[in-house]
């Protein structure tokens, strides 16, 4: 698609030493070719779909949007495939000037699946004037580790101990204690697919997206354990250190939620860590002793089956 000095297109492999170039220079995304190859070709349901605005006169790449491959499920329907944003950029000089919906709008066009957005209220303007939808608040639940840790300056770090005892008080009345017979270990490669947690349409935790997602991501540290049951896996969980907090990007567990969680807090807790912070939509953490607290922007699709949805901070941030 043409349109003035530009060209909108779909981009493929022999792009993407351009599309580096590009991002290096902005600083901005997967701006390392082994960042870059990792995100848009290792996915292992198939490479992204990534569309440029190319300068036709001088052939420079000035902007670009991305879209990854995702599984979702629907109860115990057939999984269908969700393009997922992760990438809209455009280079400073060009912006402002609607070439942005113009570039959105050619890879509605073209791709051929229904979309979700990451909340960013930003994008979720420019979405909705083309189209989409919001599909559901992205929530902000946090719970107290070690809340004293926060308390450094002179004379409130005189509270800290208290502080502290207290948040573990308030662990234990709301996740009880830990029980033997679950352990906690660190997870350095999926070994099985996990289920739905329940039948809202959610995406499909299988070891290869978790291995390709958290375990094998070069862009950004993160922390993944698995629970266990008597030496059966139950579940897993992913975090990232984001300063003293730990921002969970997905819970995951079949069974003893609250035990699991107790193990995660005290885990944290022995990190120094002072609060958790777990983002996404339909959680409910309320009855594990979670404070809702904010909100940042709003999930926005386009073509999704209607339905009550279950995402996490992994089914958003990249």
């Amino acid at each position: 698609m043409r349109e003035g000095d530009y060209i909108f297109r779909e981009t493929d492999v022999a792009d993407y030493q351009r599309i580096s170039d590009l991002l290096t220079r902005c600083d901005f995304g997967p701006k390392r070719p082994e960042w870059l190859r990792w995100k848009y070709l290792d996915n292992p349901l198939g490479r992204a779909r990534v569309f440029v605005i190319e300068n036709s006169s001088n052939k420079e790449l000035e902007g670009l949007v991305a879209f990854e491959p995702r599984l979702f499920q629907n109860g115990d329907a057939t999984p269908f495939v969700v393009m997922h944003a992760v990438e809209g950029f455009l280079k400073p000089e060009i912006r402002g000037k609607g070439l942005y919906p113009q570039l959105l709008q050619h890879a509605m066009t073209t791709i051929d699946a229904p979309m979700l957005g990451f909340p960013n209220k930003r994008a979720e303007r420019i979405h909705i004037q083309c189209g989409w939808q919001i599909l559901s608040t992205d929530e902000r639940w946090y719970f107290p580790v070690a809340a004293g840790n926060h308390l450094k300056q002179w004379p409130l770090r005189i509270l800290a101990p208290l502080v502290n005892f207290l948040s573990r008080a308030y662990a234990t009345l709301w996740l009880g204690r830990e029980k033997p017979e679950i352990q906690m270990k660190s997870m350095t490669k999926a070994a099985k697919d996990y289920p739905a947690r329940d039948n809202r349409i959610q995406g499909v935790r299988s070891a290869a997206f978790l291995n390709w997602r958290f375990i094998n991501n070069p862009m950004r540290p993160y922390s993944a354990y698995e629970f266990f049951e008597n030496g059966e896996s139950v579940g897993y969980c992913v975090y990232a250190l984001d300063g003293k907090s730990a921002e969970l990007f997905d819970f995951s567990v079949e069974r003893h939620s609250r035990t699991c969680l107790r193990m995660l807090v005290e885990h944290c807790r022995k990190r120094g860590i002072t609060h958790l912070l777990f983002r996404g939509s339909g959680l409910a953490l309320w009855k594990f002793g979670f404070v809702k607290w904010g909100a940042g922007g709003s999930y926005i699709a386009y073509n999704l089956p209607q339905g009550a949805y279950y995402l996490t901070f992994g089914d958003s941030d990249w």
